[in-house]
């Protein structure tokens, strides 16, 4: 654990070395007598941190001056700021403040900032949204084989053999249920479900009505219906995307795992997309 913390560690330190630099943010007073402490010892005494990619802390970060730059996040703040304050502790002189602005706002106020040179000089992104930004972005002068060798999926994100970002987190879709209705219900560990069939079984058991109106939906997945469903052609052997780049969706694959869900509600009649307040 202690490794993947340097390593994290790593990756929020090349990018303050490497964006703050050059920025020409308006917003961000570089000369600021506020934004940090003078330092002057360049030799901590600190450890080499990471495995294959290296950062030595012992070294001056803008010359010892005080240096502050703002970084701009729509969410995973307590991770960001954590990251940041094991940053500042080795570099007192640097100020990283950091700026959470909503999803909703995020993708619209991000590139109008950038856009007016009066953005971040640190900022999350999301692949989602690569196109709005990549114009925004340089790329890191890092040793390319290192970070590969310690870092899931980066040649998924290169551009001429060059890295303008990577993954900070890899997310996979998980299901919750309740432990008391699940006792209640008469059901044990053994009747963890290991399949999608065997899982719309034991909703069924888990669903109680009211004649047609649900006071408990054995299985709710409605909001995030388009989650489930995107992950799940891989079990039929099916890539998201082809070769080309193009969308792998409209398929018999896809077309079988949408029906595995609707029958869930309309067949076995473990929920319903009018239960509850969230549904899509």
């Amino acid at each position: 654990m202690f490794k993947k913390v340097l390593s994290t560690l790593l990756v929020a330190v090349m990018l303050f070395t490497i964006t703050a630099c050059g920025t020409s943010d308006k917003g961000n007073d570089n000369s600021s007598a506020d934004a940090g402490k003078v330092e002057t010892k360049a030799d901590k005494g600190l450890e080499v941190m990471g495995q294959n990619m290296k950062y030595d802390p012992n070294h001056l970060v803008n010359g010892g001056k005080p240096v502050k730059v703002d970084f701009w996040a729509w969410s995973f703040i307590d991770m960001f700021q954590d990251l940041v304050d094991q940053y500042q502790k080795i570099h007192p002189n640097v100020t990283i403040n950091i700026i959470e602005t909503p999803w909703s706002d995020y993708w619209t106020k991000l590139p109008l900032a950038l856009g007016s040179n009066n953005g971040p000089a640190l900022f999350a992104i999301h692949n989602s949204y690569h196109d709005n930004l990549i114009n925004y972005m340089a790329p890191y002068d890092i040793p390319l084989k290192e970070l590969q060798a310690d870092f899931l999926n980066v040649d998924s994100h290169l551009i001429d053999n060059k890295i303008y970002y990577i993954d900070f987190a890899m997310m996979t879709s998980n299901i919750y249920y309740n432990k008391d209705l699940w006792k209640a219900a008469g059901l044990t560990d053994a009747d963890l479900p290991t399949t999608w069939g065997e899982l719309a079984e034991v909703a069924k058991k888990l669903t109680i009505k009211d004649g047609d109106t649900f006071k408990q939906a054995g299985f709710n997945f409605n909001g995030t219906f388009n989650q489930m469903i995107l992950g799940l052609n891989y079990q039929y052997g099916q890539n998201l995307f082809n070769e080309d780049g193009t969308a792998n969706i409209n398929n018999d694959a896809m077309n079988k795992i949408i029906k595995t869900f609707v029958d869930m509600y309309e067949v076995d009649g473990v929920g319903s997309p009018d239960f509850g307040t969230d549904c899509g």
